[in-house]
Formats: C-alpha cells, structure tokens, sequence
C-alpha cells in the first residue's frame, strides 16, 4: 500500500479492502508497477547486472493479480541478439522476462532490449563476471 501512495496512485483497489473485495478480490492486489519492479529486480543480475543502457520496455501485460504473500520468480528468454548498427563494439539483446507465482501463474511479461558491450571488446583480464556455476 505504501508504494501505491507514494507513488501518488488514487485507484482504491490498492488500498481499500473493502473495495477490493466488492471487486471480487480475495484482499487488495499489489500495486502491478510494484510487480513489475519486482520481477525486473530479480532478472537484473542474470541479464542486465553488464549492461551499459536499457533501451526500451515492450509488451509489458500484467496478467494476474498478485497478492501480498505470493512468491514471484522471474524466468527471461533471449529472443534475439544483434550488433548495434552504431556503435561496433556493443550490442543489442533483445529478452522476454515472465513473472510468476507460486502457484506458476504467469502474472506479468514484458519484452525489454538492452546496450551491452561485445565480448570480444573487453580488455582480457577485465573480462565481464559470470555467476558462479555459470557456462563458460
């Protein structure tokens, strides 16, 4: 409810009970911008922690309410890579990212792109980090 007011958002649903409930809500859903920072938080170290710039949110669908107490998780495909057309030395990846719920919902998707600098632009001993576990 806190981000819902701080974020200057009047819709009661995310933050009268009873309204919610009059909407057939179980209790009051979880502002989706919250959701969608959420879900974006947990793809950030996976995907974007080398980025240099994000360049766009497409497709963005909030699918399902979310509710206080649910789990997310957050899965990303790569759907396409390519070389920036201005830059030599970077490139453009292109991801979907789904958010889901405990019960493996799909509550949200979104299509982003992001800048990343090529791998073969990297001085040798400054290659990018890789997760532990990681393929090499």
């Amino acid at each position: 409810m806190q981000f819902t007011t701080w974020t200057m958002n009047a819709n009661p649903l995310y933050f009268n009970a009873v309204y919610a409930r009059r909407l057939g809500h179980p209790g009051m859903p979880v502002n989706p911008l919250l959701v969608l920072n959420v879900v974006f938080g947990l793809s950030v170290e996976d995907l974007s922690e080398q980025a240099l710039a994000h360049l766009g949110y497409w497709n963005v669908r909030f699918l399902r309410p979310v509710y206080a107490g649910d789990t997310l998780t957050s899965e990303s495909e790569v759907l396409e890579v390519r070389e920036s057309s201005s830059r030599p030395d970077r490139g453009i990846v292109h991801v979907r990212t789904s958010g889901m719920n405990q019960d493996g919902e799909c509550v949200l998707q979104y299509e982003r792109r992001i800048l990343v600098k090529k791998r073969s632009h990297f001085p040798k001993d400054a290659a990018p980090a890789k997760a532990p576990g990681a393929a090499v």
